[in-house]
């Protein structure tokens, strides 16, 4: 098992006008796992998402992560960590499904896809930053609306983003949308030079905005090219690691269960199993459940 992958980041984690582009993802263990559970069912994946990358991952020359800083990652920087989390303790090839969209049909399509594939086109695999430094948090760009070239000042979306869009999409997805769209954009000015407040800009700038932000941080929206088997209707599928990741780390009983499993087996204490690697300690597992 590969530990301390090194994973090349596009936007990076700014402080103090420095920007830091490189981490380190380690091998999870079972104390990774336990603070999942405590979050419990009810957190969002996003939420689950910024406690795993916070305790597992580190940024170089910056050091350990707190929540916070996890949440101040652009969406895609968080996924290139989820995708080495999971090239480092499941191995380069995951099991995926997908569900055809064609009217009438809806079938699930099985499909494998190597991680590397998981990764946005321009990178072939995950490895050191080369010294490029990602541009500041806040841009501007000029985007063509039916009233005009408007000046957009924004920056892409973060982590914090994602967690709240993940709540607000619970009742309501476009809402959830929206909300991404008002707190990423600090400012529009229109062709006359006049600021525009939230309600004349948004309906303008929704699909651009959201093409803006799928262009400069790629990572965060991979799709890929599927043909259904029965109606061979093609389509695409949105595949993200973090669900593949926490699909992996769901345990058939949960992570406390099997500390009572061990315990009882080999009468270790709790600090010492939750200190295991996750593959070793299923190895020890399924020795107990095996009789050997």
């Amino acid at each position: 098992m590969a530990a301390d992958m090194v994973v090349r980041l596009e936007q990076g984690l700014w402080r103090d006008g420095s920007c830091f582009a490189s981490g380190r993802v380690r091998a999870l263990i079972g104390e990774d796992e336990a603070l999942l559970a405590d979050l419990g069912l009810a957190a969002v994946p996003a939420v689950r998402i910024t406690a795993l990358v916070a305790a597992a991952c580190r940024i170089d020359g910056f050091g350990n992560l707190t929540p916070n800083d996890a949440r101040l990652l652009s969406i895609g920087d968080r996924e290139r960590f989820l995708i080495a989390l999971y090239r480092a303790n499941f191995g380069e090839q995951l099991d995926a499904v997908a569900q055809c969209p064609a009217n009438a049909c809806g079938e699930t399509v099985e499909f494998e896809l190597a991680t590397e594939c998981l990764l946005a086109p321009h990178e072939k695999a995950i490895e050191p930053a080369d010294g490029a430094i990602p541009p500041p948090l806040t841009r501007e760009v000029a985007l063509d609306t039916e009233r005009g070239t408007w000046q957009v000042r924004f920056r892409v979306p973060n982590g914090s983003d994602q967690e709240l869009a993940a709540r607000a999409a619970l009742s309501d997805t476009a809402k959830a949308a929206d909300l991404v769209l008002e707190r990423c954009v600090a400012e529009v000015i229109d062709a006359n030079g006049q600021p525009l407040t939230v309600d004349d800009w948004r309906p303008q700038l929704r699909e651009p905005l959201s093409a803006t932000f799928s262009e400069l941080d790629a990572q965060a929206n991979m799709s890929y090219a599927l043909r259904c088997p029965v109606c061979d209707a093609g389509f695409a599928a949105v595949v993200d690691a973090g669900t593949f990741l926490l699909r992996e780390l769901a345990s058939r009983h949960g992570i406390f269960a099997e500390v009572d499993q061990l315990a009882r087996a080999y009468h270790w204490s709790e600090a010492e199993i939750l200190a295991l690697p996750v593959a070793r300690r299923r190895r020890y597992l399924a020795m107990v459940a095996g009789g050997g």
